[in-house]
């Protein structure tokens, strides 16, 4: 697939060099929540913020922007504050933009794991062992959220598969 010029935000910096090999006409803006990340990259080409409370308009200007990716992203702030994000991201997406997320979703073999450990904080919502959490989508919250931030579904797929473990002996769905 080739575009023929724009800007692309990158939230997850590990998808900043495949997809520039592949689409050469994009000026690449990775941002990313962990800073150390960076190091990888030209600070002159990417920035660190927290897309809750930080304006993406003081970095980016306002319509700006053709794609932003939001790749295990979402799912990593708590559910109350996920619209945040979207409003701010409504700021600096082009009118005829549009948002790629990938995430996790309700029936992932992780969550059941987790609910057998009781470590639900809220509906869908988990802390996990190394106390980071993790928020489980249905199509309908998302559709709601998504709605609700003014945004237009084009698509929206789930995808499943079926993971064997032979040596503990068990069928994971992811």
């Amino acid at each position: 697939m080739m575009f023929s010029s724009g800007r692309l935000v990158v939230e997850q910096a590990i998808l900043y060099f495949p997809w520039l090999l592949n689409i050469l006409n994009y000026l690449f803006t990775p941002v990313t929540s962990r800073p150390t990340r960076l190091s990888l990259l030209r600070p002159s080409q990417c920035f660190s913020c927290d897309v809750v409370t930080d304006d993406l308009c003081d970095t980016m200007m306002p319509s700006s922007i053709d794609v932003v990716t939001l790749i295990f992203m979402l799912s990593a702030v708590c559910p109350k504050k996920m619209h945040l994000i979207l409003q701010n991201v409504k700021k600096v997406l082009k009118p005829d933009g549009h948002v790629l997320l990938r995430d996790y979703a309700i029936g992932d073999y992780a969550q059941v794991e987790l609910d057998k450990r009781n470590q639900m904080i809220s509906e869908n919502f988990y802390i996990r062992g190394d106390g980071t959490s993790t928020f489980y989508f249905s199509e309908e919250f998302l559709s709601t959220l998504f709605g609700g931030a003014g945004f237009t579904i084009v698509d929206m797929d789930i995808y499943s598969r079926q993971i064997q473990n032979r040596s503990q002996n068990i069928t994971m769905s992811r």
